[in-house]
């Protein structure tokens, strides 16, 4: 399917060895995940085919590109986002030279409100690439824009809660990863077809870690935020509604922007409101 051909390119692109020197996932040793595999037992999140879907999904890349017919945030390639105010997006100045990993334009601005609604002040480039493939990964898997605020809006909650007990002690190399797992908890709690954590880590954390590594670090974090996934609705609203007001419209409608819970945080190129 087309949608195998491109991920299979995105494959392609993170395996080739003259990117190994620009990207922590192509770089020939393997770190240690640190902080999240400390004292962790050999837990097992993924079944023996490596499979983990909610509610009865799609357990494929395949399987979910076949489950939904309608494109999934297609949109203007990132290589056209000169017209983006770099200035006015969180750390667009660390977003801007990764610009060309990106999907689409509105990933670009997505990624700035995310970084905003998680407290990020600092980041480094390295984890900036993973972020943009990650949600280019996402969006190649077809799901939709909304799909993938309702994602970053509780991955965005779940690092602020993690960040909360163990921030002093994460390395600023590990914060792309620790950020793009819970991506993938927050992905398996909201839609009812997931791609397994083996899709994952084949496309994404490969050149990084082991399997084993990635499923220890997945437990981990689900140990740290106490198994609790879902949000406050009010927090939920704000956080999303904050997301869809930075997509354009064809990408889909801005729901709940409207919600007086989110105007709490000023978007880009907008004043604080009362």
């Amino acid at each position: 399917e087309p949608r195998e051909a491109m991920l299979q390119q995105q494959e392609d692109l993170t395996n080739t060895p003259s990117e190994r020197q620009n990207m922590v996932f192509g770089q020939a040793e393997q770190r240690d995940w640190g902080l999240l595999t400390a004292s962790m037992p050999d837990s097992s999140y993924c079944s023996s085919d490596g499979s983990r879907s909610r509610g009865g999904g799609s357990s494929s890349v395949s399987g979910r590109s076949a489950g939904r017919g309608g494109g999934g945030g297609r949109g203007p390639r990132a290589r056209a986002y000169g017209e983006i105010a770099w200035d006015e997006i969180r750390l667009g100045h660390v977003i801007r030279p990764c610009g060309h990993y990106a999907h689409c334009t509105d990933d670009l601005r997505l990624l700035g409100v995310f970084f905003e609604l998680a407290g990020i002040e600092e980041i480094q480039g390295d984890s900036v690439k993973l972020l943009l493939r990650t949600f280019k990964f996402l969006r190649l898997c077809d799901y939709s824009a909304e799909d993938l605020c309702s994602i970053l809006a509780h991955t965005s909650s779940y690092f602020s809660r993690v960040h909360a007990l163990c921030g002093d002690q994460m390395d600023a190399r590990e914060l792309g990863n620790v950020l793009a797992t819970l991506m993938f908890l927050a992905h398996c709690f909201v839609q009812d077809e997931t791609c397994p954590l083996n899709v994952w880590h084949r496309y994404l954390f490969r050149k990084y870690c082991p399997l084993k590594t990635l499923n220890a670090a997945v437990m981990r974090l689900m140990e740290l935020l106490k198994y609790l996934l879902r949000l406050q609705d009010m927090d939920l609203q704000w956080r999303f509604g904050s997301l869809c007001a930075m997509l354009q419209p064809q990408d889909g409608a801005a729901l709940l922007v409207s919600s007086p819970a989110c105007a709490a945080v000023p978007l880009p190129g907008q004043g604080s409101t009362s």
